[in-house]
């Protein structure tokens, strides 16, 4: 049984965010199913990672060996939240959601419906099961947030 193959592409955190962010849109728009970023000590590479997940689509976006060591707990749950809401609002446009207030509305229907208008792309099997990971993953936090009643998250996808 052979592996697939995914690319992936190690990006340089640049002074200028915004070279950073181009090259992360590159590697989206030219194939690559994975953005990779360092902690180089300028940036913080999870909130580097933040900002990619507002500017990107569909790549996965990794960090490598992040220090745990010079954050505070408090400190590192906020960053970590923060890149979570971030990634999470890439959802928000195809479930017809504007932000985090809205997702009480949602019905088990809008959710399922999003699944399958996804199923219509072109998605890898890889990016597939990325996307349901990532919706589940969404609709247990906003459960636990109490931003929803009940967990539909078993029940779709």
């Amino acid at each position: 049984m052979s592996l697939p193959t995914r690319m992936g592409l190690s990006l340089p955190v640049f002074q200028d965010l915004h070279k950073t962010v181009e090259m992360a849109k590159w590697g989206e728009d030219n194939g690559y199913e994975g953005l990779w970023i360092a902690d180089s000590g300028d940036l913080d590479a999870l909130t580097v990672s933040a900002v990619l997940a507002t500017h990107t689509e569909r790549v996965r976006i990794g960090t490598a060996v992040v220090p745990v060591y010079p954050r505070t707990p408090a400190g590192l749950a906020s960053i970590t939240t923060d890149r979570y809401v971030r990634s999470a609002q890439r959802f928000f446009p195809d479930l017809g959601v504007d932000d985090l207030a809205d997702v009480g509305c949602l019905s088990t229907a809008d959710v399922s419906g999003f699944v399958l208008r996804a199923a219509r792309r072109s998605l890898s099997v890889g990016s597939a099961k990325l996307m349901v990971a990532d919706l589940r993953a969404l609709l247990r936090y906003l459960h636990v947030c109490g931003l929803r009643q009940y967990p539909f998250a078993s029940n779709t996808c």
